[in-house]
């Protein structure tokens, strides 16, 4: 039971990409000033949360390439005018 005079929170409107067609997705919502993602198949698992800002960083990421190595494709090059991050190591 909700104290007097809370309002409760809507449900989130999950959505997915309309490139799923395995069922093997996940799901993404704005909800109460963040942005969260679940396992379309793990419905009772809590969903990953991330600030609006956090998020336009991850898509625009998407949107340059930068995780086309993850499914197989060639990782494009990053032709954004941001600084790219330093990798650092001692190479073989």
């Amino acid at each position: 039971m909700l104290p007097f005079g809370a309002r409760r929170t809507p449900p989130p409107d999950w959505r997915k990409a309309t490139f799923c067609q395995s069922g093997e997705c996940v799901e993404v919502a704005q909800h109460n000033g963040m942005i969260i993602m679940r396992d379309a198949n793990r419905l009772r698992r809590r969903p990953l949360r991330y600030t609006t800002e956090e998020w336009s960083s991850f898509v625009s990421g998407v949107k340059a390439g930068e995780f086309d190595d993850l499914v197989g494709q060639p990782q494009r090059v990053a032709t954004s005018s941001r600084p790219q991050p330093k990798v650092t190591g001692t190479g073989g």
